[in-house]
């Protein structure tokens, strides 16, 4: 396997980790950087992954 595959391999199985991380952490309590948020969202979109709930809220209110 060629070296850039790895590492895209590797940081999708990061993302993938940290999603179920966040999914299992319960509904966010923290104050929400729009920006962040923002990014987030894209993140999840070019994904494909289905976003948390609370981050598909947010979406659609930015909406």
């Amino acid at each position: 396997m060629h070296a850039p595959a790895r590492e895209i391999l590797l940081l999708a199985a990061e993302d993938a980790f940290e999603f179920e991380r966040l999914r299992e952490a319960g509904p966010l309590t923290a104050d929400i950087d729009p920006e962040t948020t923002a990014a987030e969202i894209a993140e999840f979109e070019a994904l494909g992954i289905p976003m948390p709930d609370e981050l598909d809220g947010l979406r659609r209110e930015l909406e």
